[in-house]
């Protein structure tokens, strides 16, 4: 599919805006409660449950310092900004501020994605996959989601924009710091950098025929750069917690007290299948647990094979309606692999399940055709912290709580997952992934109006 804007009049960030602006307004239309609610000056309901308590939380912080589960950044900025009196004041500045730092980002974004894949139209896929998803709301009703993508943006930035190296250290330094004061991100940053350093260096190894301590010397003096990098993150998001938690031994007296509130929420460590197969919160809360780890797996594979010059061979289904799984992904990953096993066991006949569903899983295998893109991220530091990071939040949210809850926005209310997709689509030569996303984003779009009507309705949003 061919793609230019060079005969529009209109820029792909703003029709990206204009878009999401649809989208609500759309909602508001059918919902005008939310068109009331939204531009109301008065914008918390007392005693509700759900998605109220962070605004509220958040508004009562920026009247005064508070230590608890929320982090301090997001109210210092409204405070020190406009210096509210009352929670209904300072909530007003939250959705302002919020809307203003997400529409003003969406300009830079869509200029680092376009020079991260070197490709206007996956960058503009990216984009508009980003900002008209579902948890995109969060960005617009006064929730961290639209600072921490601002910052998110900066850090990518570094690693773009920025060739002194002592420049992009201290950046990076900054931007993990204060990463770690706007939302609960220590282990998530702790975890990516770590699990980045270690994928680079084991990818690297595998290259290598004779394996030696000579070898592995030269490797690590090879990537001294990406190991100060790894170095600097991990000491600048332990002192972002840092100074949090000693605010918390004055407040409080207890240094772990933000980790010790997350107990009041229900959330205990274990294995919580059941989340794996029903979403009790929403869709998209099950769509970010999948995705995330699917784009991992799928990194591997391709670069794996890249790497060793194999030849890797997929089942393509035919069917258009495989394109509706992608919303169910439990549903895909069992039917693909019945799939797989029906074509790959044909020699012996095997029967379908049943004779109506033989056009459904008619396919046929076809190499895959991995481009020389692949290649280039094996040693791409950005894309494997981005896609570590969404898939740390997806592992410790399985950990933790039977829901997944807020899974989603942890996810796609961020660029991380955004920038980790794209990278991968360009490793595919003949851009396989471009219908699903296309698919996806027309879903995300229809589910994006839903949840401004359930916004105006006062429901649970992620």
């Amino acid at each position: 599919m061919s793609f230019s804007f060079k005969n529009n009049k209109i820029s792909p960030p703003l029709l990206v805006c204009l878009a999401y602006v649809f989208c609500a307004g759309l909602g508001m239309l059918i919902s005008p409660h939310a068109f009331d609610k939204f531009f109301s000056f008065n914008k918390t309901i007392p005693q509700v449950e759900g998605y109220y308590w962070d605004v509220q939380y958040y508004a009562a912080m920026a009247l005064k310092d508070k230590c608890g589960a929320f982090y301090p950044l997001w109210p210092s900025l409204i405070r020190t900004l406009f210096h509210p009196q009352t929670i209904d004041q300072a909530a007003h500045y939250f959705f302002l501020v919020g809307n203003l730092l997400f529409f003003l980002s969406i300009f830079p974004l869509y200029g680092l994605f376009k020079k991260a894949f070197n490709d206007q139209y996956t960058a503009f896929l990216c984009t508009i996959a980003y900002a008209l998803n579902p948890m995109s709301i969060f960005h617009s009703i006064g929730y961290t989601e639209s600072l921490f993508s601002c910052l998110t943006i900066i850090f990518i930035w570094a690693f773009l924009g920025i060739n002194r190296f002592n420049l992009k250290l201290i950046t990076l330094l900054f931007i993990a710091f204060i990463m770690s004061l706007t939302r609960p991100v220590v282990v998530q940053i702790i975890f990516a950098s770590s699990a980045s350093l270690l994928t680079i260096f084991v990818l690297r190894m595998i290259t290598i025929d004779n394996f030696s301590f000579a070898s592995f010397k030269a490797q690590i003096n090879r990537y001294i750069s990406e190991i100060i990098i790894t170095i600097t993150l991990l000491v600048a998001a332990i002192l972002g917690y840092c100074v949090y938690g000693f605010s918390c031994v004055q407040l409080r007296g207890n240094f772990f007290a933000p980790f010790n509130d997350q107990k009041d929420w229900g959330k205990h460590l274990g294995l919580h299948l059941s989340s794996l197969f029903m979403p009790r919160t929403t869709f998209f809360d099950l769509m970010g647990f999948y995705f995330s780890l699917l784009i991992l797996l799928l990194s591997v594979i391709f670069i794996y094979c890249k790497i060793k010059n194999k030849e890797l061979l997929v089942f393509i289904p035919q069917s258009p309606l495989w394109n509706f799984l992608i919303l169910y992904p439990p549903l895909l990953i069992v039917l693909y692999i019945t799939a797989v096993f029906l074509h790959t066991q044909h020699k012996t006949r095997v029967a379908l399940p049943a004779r109506g569903l033989t056009y459904f899983f008619k396919g046929n295998f076809n190499p895959l055709k991995i481009s020389d893109y692949a290649q280039k991220l094996t040693e791409n530091y950005l894309f494997w912290f981005s896609i570590y990071f969404a898939v740390i939040h997806a592992i410790i949210l399985f950990l933790i709580d039977d829901y997944l809850t807020s899974l989603g926005r942890f996810i796609f209310a961020l660029p991380f997952f955004f920038i980790a997709l794209g990278y991968l689509s360009r490793c595919l030569s003949e851009k396989k992934l471009e219908r699903p996303l296309l698919w996806l984003t027309a879903f995300s779009a229809i589910t994006l109006v839903r949840q401004w009507v359930f916004y105006g309705q006062d429901k649970w949003l992620g």
